[in-house]
């Protein structure tokens, strides 16, 4: 297929999104880049911030207990952030049909906590996965990626023997092994 194609891949910042949960405001620019594009590649960092479960809480004396005054959107969990992020996705397209490929980075230490990207989706950011299986607006493949190969510094000694290019690899629920390609969420978006 002799097809071109524009591949425009602007790094936003995970704090830019933090700002935007936190002041309830979006820019100009990023609205724009939004209603522009085709697809959406989602990074997600697999050592999210938790939700406090009602249980963790401890006992204090009322005067100690913060007010909802004082609440710090900031110190949010992360899944509530990142539906809302999507949320305001959805809102900026008008509900139109949005390619997104998420990508768990640090595949090497999420691994161990789950069997595939949608298993550990599931156990640390349930509420996103949830949004994810009643958003009709999104058609979303879930993959996991690793560019070192490993979790540093624990593993050093035995990356340090490994190739740059063979270390990497990215996995998806939808291929059966692993694969040496980190462009495999790219080439998901155009097909």
């Amino acid at each position: 297929n002799n097809t071109a194609i524009e591949l425009n891949i602007p790094d936003l910042a995970g704090e830019m999104l933090l700002q935007q949960w936190a002041d309830r405001d979006v820019t100009m620019e990023y609205a724009d880049l939004v209603r522009g594009a085709d697809g959406f590649i989602f990074f997600v960092d697999p050592n999210v911030r938790p939700p406090t479960l009602i249980d963790e809480v401890e006992d204090r004396p009322a005067a100690q207990v913060r007010s909802m005054s004082e609440y710090r959107a900031r110190e949010a969990p992360h899944a509530p952030q990142i539906v809302d992020a999507f949320q305001i996705l959805d809102h900026l397209r008008s509900g139109k049909q949005t390619r997104i490929a998420i990508v768990i980075s640090k595949w090497d230490q999420g691994q161990r906590v789950a069997a595939s990207p949608k298993a550990l989706l599931t156990q640390e950011l349930a509420l996103f996965d949830q949004y994810l299986t009643n958003a009709s607006w999104i058609e979303h493949s879930l993959f996991g990626l690793s560019v070192q190969g490993g979790n540093l510094p624990a593993e050093k000694s035995r990356l340090i023997t490994v190739a740059p290019e063979d270390r990497i690899f990215a996995y998806s629920d939808n291929v059966a092994k692993p694969a040496f390609d980190l462009t495999l969420p790219i080439l998901w978006l155009l097909t």
